[in-house]
């Protein structure tokens, strides 16, 4: 069975399992699915039209949700278990090896970190996600870390309909949208910024780093290996047989 043949909610299960997130979030990222469905035949948030293509995007958004966690647990001066806030060596491409000979592996991996529970992080982290489209990564994010605080950047109004409505229909009350250019938005002291495909990564590093405090992260999505700053390190995760990463920026002033 191909990826895109298996049933949405089969490809969100295991992506849940993949990277040790709680699967009782699994119902919520289904009806996010339904809902991305109905919205997309009448104004076009994605070439995704099936299910199973829409279940690709949370999947792959999924990779977001332990970095989330890791920042959250450093922000109050704990750690998750196996301290995923502490990386492994960068791993400079996809495929070249750290200083042990091994590839760093993602944070979603069993080697890396084992799933927290978010609710035993007792202060809210506040995450801005620009450039939001369809929602993703934020408002899987917003359902799968319900301790932190969303703020979601998407200009195009109807995009921004659509992410406003998800978050009433999924109830997540921890997501703000709003339809600005990050350029227009003035807060600069958030713990975490982030972005998936809007801009060109190492200009995303860059710009997301003006938004946050010192010490805080920039993360972004990696699709087709990038040279990066020498700060940024790489994450690689497996999605659908390929290799991706999660690229982190911490800034230091």
């Amino acid at each position: 069975m191909t990826a895109r043949s298996r049933p949405a909610s089969t490809a969100i299960l295991e992506g849940l399992v993949q990277h040790g997130i709680d699967p009782r979030v699994a119902p919520a990222l289904e009806e996010l699915v339904a809902l991305f469905e109905t919205w997309n035949r009448s104004i076009n948030l994605s070439s995704a039209r099936t299910p199973e293509a829409i279940a690709e995007h949370v999947v792959d958004s999924l990779a977001i949700v332990p970095h989330l966690l890791a920042a959250h647990a450093a922000s109050v001066g704990s750690s998750p278990p196996s301290s995923p806030e502490q990386p492994p060596a960068p791993a400079k491409s996809m495929s070249s090896p750290d200083a042990t000979g091994k590839v760093a592996p993602s944070l979603g991996s069993p080697a890396a970190t084992s799933p927290t529970d978010p609710a035993l992080l007792p202060s809210a982290l506040r995450v801005l996600d620009v450039g939001s489209g369809g929602g993703f990564p934020v408002v899987i994010a917003a359902a799968c870390v319900p301790t932190a605080e969303f703020v979601s950047l998407e200009p195009v109004h109807k995009k921004h309909a659509f992410l406003r409505t998800a978050a009433r229909t999924l109830s997540l009350t921890n997501l703000a949208a709003f339809a600005e250019r990050i350029e227009d938005h003035e807060p600069s002291d958030y713990d975490v910024a982030m972005s998936r495909a809007t801009f060109d990564l190492p200009a995303w590093l860059q710009l997301g780093s003006s938004k946050v405090r010192s010490g805080g992260w920039v993360l972004g999505f990696e699709a087709i290996p990038t040279e990066l700053p020498d700060s940024a390190v790489r994450f690689p995760y497996h999605f659908h047989e390929k290799s991706r990463a999660i690229i982190r920026l911490i800034k230091i002033e």
